[in-house]
C-alpha cells in the first residue's frame, strides 16, 4: 500500500505542519494523520469529512467516537490492527490524550505524533493503545 519514496514524503509532510496552527477540520488530530496516511499512500481521505468546529466533528461522530471511525476507516481500507510496538513510522495510531483519545500516526523518529495547538506533539509510545499497518 505504501509509495515508492514514501520516508521522504513522511519527513516533508511533518516539517510543513511544525508551524500549523490548530484548527477543526484543517490541522486536527484526525486531518493530520490522514494527511501522513496520503504521504505513504497517494490515498487522500481528509475530503470525506468536512468541518470546522468541534461541535460539528461531533455531529458528523454521532454516538461514535474516535475509535469506533478510526477502527471502520481501518476496516474499511484492510488495514491490520497491531500492537504499537510493532508500528512502523507512518502508520497511524490511537492514543491516550490528556483528557480524550485521540488520532496520531508513528513518527519520522519512531515514537508517537498527534496535532497540537502548534504544528504537532511527540510522545512515547506507552501513549499507544493500537494502531494499524499501512
Amino acid at each position: 500500500m505504501r509509495t515508492p519514496h514514501w520516508e521522504r514524503r513522511l519527513v516533508q509532510v511533518e516539517t510543513e505542519m511544525r508551524g500549523v496552527s490548530w484548527h477543526y477540520g484543517i490541522h486536527d488530530c484526525v486531518q493530520s494523520t490522514l494527511r501522513v496516511f496520503a504521504a505513504l499512500t497517494g490515498t487522500d481521505l481528509r475530503g470525506l469529512w468536512n468541518y470546522g468546529s468541534r461541535q460539528a466533528a461531533r455531529r458528523i461522530l454521532g454516538r461514535k467516537t474516535i475509535a469506533d471511525e478510526a477502527d471502520r476507516i481501518a476496516e474499511s481500507l484492510g488495514l491490520p490492527q497491531r500492537p504499537v510496538e510493532l508500528l512502523h513510522r507512518g502508520d497511524p495510531v490511537l492514543l491516550r490524550g490528556i483528557k480524550t483519545v485521540a488520532l496520531g500516526w508513528i513518527s519520522s523518529n519512531g515514537q508517537i505524533a498527534s496535532a497540537a495547538q502548534t504544528g504537532f506533539d511527540v510522545v512515547a509510545r506507552s501513549y499507544g493503545m493500537r494502531g494499524w499497518s499501512v
